[in-house]
């Protein structure tokens, strides 16, 4: 196996702390200031901080490598370099075949991310989504994919993200994320809370304007 070099082999290998990071480094998390700022101005790296929190005050974040070419490289290219090099093309193909879903999955939470203010959604402008994670009204630790606030300030949108789902497990989706929602530590201050399915494929060909998939959410980022 190839060995962890810099701060994106980390994240690309499910790290998403600076601890989690420096200690996969094997270094001391105040060594990797400097070097993960560089990357975060060159576009490489991306800082979340929960929905609504402030990013210059805020010392909750996940780090995310934020081109797609270099996540699957990281993920999956570099630390089998070596098992490439010997020949070992079976083996890496069968753990590639295992993990992808994961990375398939967080690959489609940034694009729905992505997409949001270019969405019509339930006939409202939406602003810049992101994940929230923290304690809920009951004290239970949750994560939701997708947060926005609208433009006008008066509604939140909460979104799943999904891969393949059957069109029978929509109504338990629909019902778990509103559940999500209203657990929310700020969703009283909302006039409105509004909420979506997302998925990249549903086996169903009729429409529900509950789950949106990949032939809907695509188009608008090409």
């Amino acid at each position: 196996m190839g060995g962890v070099q810099h701060p994106c082999s980390g994240v690309g290998q499910g790290c998403r702390r600076l601890s989690e990071i420096a200690g996969r480094l094997g270094k001391p998390a105040t060594s990797l200031t400097r070097p993960v700022q560089r990357l975060l101005q060159l576009g490489l790296l991306r800082r979340e901080v929960p929905f609504g929190k402030n990013p210059r005050s805020s010392k909750v974040s996940l780090y995310t490598i934020d081109d797609p070419f270099l996540a699957f490289w990281f993920r999956f290219v570099e630390p089998n370099r070596s098992r490439l090099g010997a020949g070992a093309l079976s083996a890496v193909r069968h753990d590639v075949e295992l993990a992808f879903p994961h990375h398939e999955g967080a690959m489609w939470e940034q694009t729905v991310r992505a997409a949001i203010p270019r969405l019509d959604l339930h006939d409202t402008a939406w602003g810049s989504a992101s994940r929230w994670w923290g304690a809920g009204t009951d004290h239970r630790t949750m994560e939701l994919d997708i947060v926005a606030e609208s433009v006008d300030g008066q509604s939140l949108f909460v979104g799943e993200a999904k891969l393949r789902v059957s069109y029978a497990d929509v109504p338990r989706l629909e019902n778990e994320l509103c559940e999500k929602a209203q657990r929310l530590p700020f969703a009283g201050n909302y006039a409105a809370i509004v909420h979506q399915v997302f998925a990249t494929s549903c086996d169903t060909t009729r429409h529900d304007e509950h789950v949106l998939t990949a032939a809907d959410v695509l188009p608008i980022l090409t």
